[in-house]
């Protein structure tokens, strides 16, 4: 287990909304985890819960691919950057 945990330093989270006519609605986080290496790189990363009723696969791959952008200051053990698996909550406002 890393001594600190990794920090996000750039990337936001971009946004599509649904075409017109489709119906859906959003309660709550999303819950993503997502691989963070030792470089602050997005390695892999996966929804763990979904927040859209219907499930919405087009929404949570553009999550996805939006995550796999960011950079992050990498965790560190005893001073040392590690890779490590981090999971945090979105809020789509």
């Amino acid at each position: 287990m890393p001594d600190t945990p990794p920090r996000r330093r750039k990337g936001r989270l971009e946004r599509i909304r649904p075409d017109p006519g489709d119906r859906f609605s959003i309660e709550g986080p999303w819950k993503v985890e997502a691989v963070v290496s030792e470089r602050g790189k997005v390695l892999d990363a996966r929804i763990m819960k979904g927040a859209s009723t219907p499930p919405w696969p087009k929404y949570e791959a553009h999550i996805l691919k939006s995550i796999r952008k960011w950079e992050f200051e990498p965790a560190r053990l005893k001073g040392v950057p590690v890779g490590t698996c981090m999971v945090f909550e979105l809020h789509d406002k």
